[in-house]
């Protein structure tokens, strides 16, 4: 029990921590995005912004887009930009768009424009770019420090990973342009820029990123941490599956946490677009597989068969697909993906129902915990669409559901524990009792061929004419055949009166001299030793 304290003690700290971390930036984001000037064709001023004030902005709105062709900054300047562009939102895809009085391209390249007008005296300020598909390249006043743009459909692998990207505005001109090139020959999710924009001062950058990979490690240092600790419970109790299918999927949130968020850890590693996109469509789909058979490892009567197999099945055959296939096959798997997660958390719902129903412990605070879950997870999905725009929050939603979920299987393991050690108990003392039943049937067994040979014994004696040919009634012969048969008669009764001992659970003692006893006992054994040519001599105290 104290264990489960612990555990669930250490899930609300967590969630307090997110909370304290993660809702004043929410407030200072909505308080930026309330005040700030909307982009109109191509161009934002800002002049009148006080950075010291609010010292980040958001430039959505009309941007300039030159489709079909990446510019240059030398070609740039002498373009004519209203007739050679068009007004697009920002963000926002092209697919979603009218460009030119068409539908716009879900594949090709282009060239994104916007000039800002900034305040005399700004501080140093900073260019945020998240989400671009898929391969692209940021010009601040004609200057960047990036490789150009991946324009050849055939070289998919030289695509570099789409993580968030930090820009420092040159110099402290009061006018600035934002040139980005785009290009998507890949990816079903459509060229463009596909996040908001962000202009703020690099205090608030360096400060944002510096808490990001925080709560990147953070996050991850935590389901690590459950992971460890759940595999190695399981290790020390085999019996439990929820243990292994919980630190599985621990492990799987730490796979989607590194590939959906700032891709610190995976970045350093070197890898590209393409694997990225693969971890995090694959780990979503591992997620909710494990999830799936996570709950039946809790509630085993009450999971529905079928439906829980094809979920699993379903899981790993679209993990497979999202690992194997080309990047346009799978990434137009997303809306089945939200599809799956419904079905998933759907059927996580009914199996709890089943068991608050009948009343089983814990079902309540299951469905607490699945509800946290439930909901991020979706908008999680939703962001993944390009739905809506926004910080992937799967782990705000499990945070909380790991601290139930941990705080569970604690007092489920210190059940079965104590089960463990009772059936161990047990198995002790009934090894014991069997033991004292051996040696007491050893001893009973002793007692009654003792009186069974005296009887033998002088039988044996008349029947060869020991005692002649006529033996009569008196002789004391049969009073000691007798004497014996009475004895194996009362020893048969006291094992009689054993087990009813054992239903009674009470014994009467009573105390007795032992010398008549045993010169009676003696006695017997003096025809027998006569036989065999024994010396037999007793002696014994008087009564």
């Amino acid at each position: 029990m104290k264990h489960s304290s612990a555990s669930f003690r250490s899930g609300v700290s967590t969630l307090m921590i997110l909370i304290a971390l993660g809702f004043p930036a929410l407030f200072a984001s909505c308080a930026a995005a309330a005040k700030t000037p909307t982009a109109v064709d191509g161009f934002i001023d800002l002049s009148g912004h006080d950075f010291a004030r609010v010292s980040v902005v958001t430039l959505g709105g009309r941007w300039r887009l030159i489709p079909d062709r990446l510019v240059s900054i030398e070609e740039l300047q002498d373009l004519d930009l209203p007739s050679a562009s068009v007004s697009v939102s920002v963000p926002g895809p092209w697919r979603e768009q009218t460009i030119r009085g068409v539908k716009g391209k879900r594949f090709g390249e282009g060239t994104y424009v916007l000039d800002v007008l900034l305040p005399e005296n700004h501080p140093d300020l900073v260019f945020y770019k998240d989400l671009v598909h898929c391969s692209s390249r940021v010009f601040l006043n004609g200057k960047s420090l990036e490789a150009p743009p991946v324009t050849d459909p055939a070289m998919e692998g030289e695509v570099k990973a789409n993580r968030p990207g930090y820009y420092r505005v040159p110099g402290r001109d009061n006018r600035l342009r934002v040139v980005i090139q785009v290009t998507n020959w890949w990816d079903d999710y459509g060229a463009g820029i596909n996040s908001m924009p962000r202009l703020g001062t690099a205090q608030h950058f360096e400060t944002e990123k510096t808490l990001n990979a925080g709560y990147e490690f953070f996050i991850m240092g935590i389901f690590l941490i459950a992971a460890l600790h759940h595999i190695t419970l399981y290790g020390l109790q085999r019996k439990n599956r929820a243990l292994l299918w919980f630190a599985l999927l621990c492990l799987a949130v730490v796979l989607r946490q590194m590939s959906a968020t700032e891709k610190f850890l995976l970045s350093l590693a070197g890898l590209g677009y393409t694997p990225l996109l693969r971890m995090e469509h694959g780990s979503a789909y591992l997620i909710a597989a494990l999830f799936t058979l996570y709950f039946n490892s809790v509630f085993p009567s009450r999971k529905i068969r079928p439906v829980s197999a094809a979920l699993v099945l379903i899981g790993l055959i679209l993990f497979a697909l999202s690992a194997l296939t080309p990047i346009r096959f799978f990434s137009t798997l997303v809306p089945i993906l939200l599809l799956y997660v419904l079905a998933a958390g759907i059927n996580g719902f009914a199996i709890i129902g089943s068991g608050i129903v009948r009343g089983e412990s814990q079902s309540i605070m299951m469905a607490a915990g699945l509800v946290f879950l439930f909901l991020p997870s979706v908008g999680d999905v939703l962001v993944t669409m390009q739905v809506i725009f926004a910080d992937a929050m799967m782990p705000i939603g499990l945070l909380p559901f790991v601290a139930i979920q941990s705080y569970v299987l604690a007092k489920r393991y210190t059940r079965d524990t104590i089960e463990a050690e009772t059936l161990r108990v047990t198995a002790s003392k009934l090894a014991e009792m069997d033991a004292l039943k051996t040696r007491f049937l050893a001893n009973v067994s002793h007692e009654l061929r003792t009186p069974v040979s005296l009887i033998k014994a002088p039988l044996a004696a008349i029947m060869e004419g020991g005692y002649g040919d006529f033996v009569s009634r008196d002789h004391e012969v049969f009073s000691l055949m007798k004497k014996n048969a009475d004895r194996l008669l009362v020893l048969i009764e006291n094992i009689l009166d054993l087990t009813r001992l054992q239903a009674r659970g009470c014994l009467t003692l009573t105390p007795m001299d032992l010398t008549p006893l045993a010169g009676s006992i003696f006695s017997e054994f003096r025809e027998l030793a006569a036989r065999k040519g024994l010396a037999f001599v007793t002696e014994l105290p008087p009564e």
